[in-house]
């Protein structure tokens, strides 16, 4: 709800369930490895730059939204990095 709170301040955001990160999660798992595979083939110069953007887009630090999703998806990312940085 956009609607101010008690006393116009901001509703106060309600925490988001296990499930909810699970969720969360599994989409930017998804999209991540749709595009580190897409680039597969690209030369490495490519490669390392997409999985530098990654690493930004995927930074719990800058998922406020849902830092507990960002972060398995970050570790996923980390976890794929040898294989797809690989020459």
């Amino acid at each position: 709800s956009t609607e101010a709170g008690e006393g116009g301040r901001p509703p106060l955001k309600m925490p988001r369930s296990t499930r909810d990160h699970a969720e969360e999660s599994r989409r930017l798992i998804a999209n991540m490895e749709h595009r580190l595979g897409e680039s597969r083939a690209a030369p490495w110069q490519v490669r390392k730059r997409l999985f530098r953007d990654l690493q930004r887009e995927l930074h719990p630090d800058k998922n406020l939204d849902d830092p507990e999703a960002a972060k398995l998806a970050f570790q996923r990312l980390m976890e794929l990095r040898g294989s797809f940085l690989a020459p």
